[in-house]
């Protein structure tokens, strides 16, 4: 039922996302002996902690890798109509855009990968589902000069992942220690802050030693928490928030503290995506209301979270 993966193969992918970690990182895998299995795929894609194992199935990261290809697409429908409402300081509306045949395309695009999201969740194996041609399949990175959207698609999927390792990783540290919150959800919480700790908090070392833009790395850092956070939106089937409500908070309180308890400029790109993600999430529900008025992408990614 259970087949061992090298943890090579996790370690390579985490030093990758946070690579100024490393010493720290080299030095709990040595104390805490992780081991990781994959799992046969069945219904659900989830990754799980138990005693110093983490598992999971082969759906699991084909979901992110979904998930991923849905946010870039999020981010072209929406991101210029938050653009003109902050140019002209006016309240962000898709109301008066109903006409809009290129979101409406996007929109009728964002509803088929969602769609083949739902499928990778129900399905009893991954074989079961046909992958869809307009959506690339996982695999190597690409390259950024031929296909930048690709590449960005590649590094968002890739933090996400990490974030997600980071999260179960610290289930194991808590167990190992036996200094667990006492409260599931307290426990919960405590590792999405771990997560979003672990991506963010030295980014200036490496921005430092890569001579590159603090500002860029949190940028693409936070984004990659915000897919992470849409990710799990996706693994939870319909119904499944109610009945985990005792052991998980919310799918807005993880957003919270997955992503907008990061520090970033006020008007950050970041910010930008990540409404864009809240934005599709609420006009999943029928929640998006017909205008906002913020004074900041982050000032609006607060107002759209409060309403999932």
């Amino acid at each position: 039922m259970f087949q061992s993966v090298p943890a090579d193969v996790v370690e390579t992918l985490l030093l990758a996302a946070c690579p100024e970690r490393e010493a720290e990182l080299r030095a709990n895998w040595e104390q805490f002996q992780p081991e990781y299995q994959l799992r046969k795929d069945d219904v659900g894609t989830a990754l799980s902690a138990l005693g110093h194992r983490v598992r999971w199935m082969h759906k699991t990261f084909a979901l992110d890798w979904a998930i991923a290809t849905l946010g870039m697409h999020a981010l072209t429908a929406y991101s210029p109509h938050i653009f003109v409402a902050q140019a002209f300081g006016v309240p962000l509306s898709l109301h008066g855009h109903t006409d809009d045949a290129d979101l409406e395309a996007i929109e009728s695009h964002m509803d088929a990968v969602a769609y083949f999201a739902g499928q990778i969740r129900n399905a009893k194996r991954l074989e079961d589902v046909a992958w869809p041609d307009d959506i690339p399949p996982p695999g190597a990175c690409p390259d950024p000069a031929k296909d930048p959207a690709g590449k960005a698609t590649f590094d968002l999927a890739c933090l996400a992942t990490a974030a997600s390792f980071f999260h179960e990783l610290r289930h194991l540290q808590f167990s190992a220690e036996q200094n667990a919150p006492a409260v599931s959800v307290a426990e919960e919480r405590a590792c999405d802050e771990h997560a979003r700790r672990m991506l963010l908090d030295r980014v200036a070392d490496y921005a430092l030693s890569r001579a590159e833009p603090q500002v860029s790395v949190s940028n693409k850092r936070i984004m990659g928490l915000a897919t992470a956070a849409l990710c799990i939106a996706y693994a939870e089937a319909p119904g499944l928030p109610s009945a985990i409500a005792n052991s998980h908070p919310p799918i807005a309180e993880r957003f919270q503290v997955l992503v907008l308890e990061a520090t970033a400029d006020d008007n950050a790109h970041c910010w930008v995506y990540s409404a864009c993600l809240l934005m599709h999430l609420l006009r999943r529900v029928n929640r998006m209301p017909t205008s906002v008025t913020f004074t900041s992408s982050k000032h609006l990614c607060t107002q759209l979270a409060s309403l999932l």
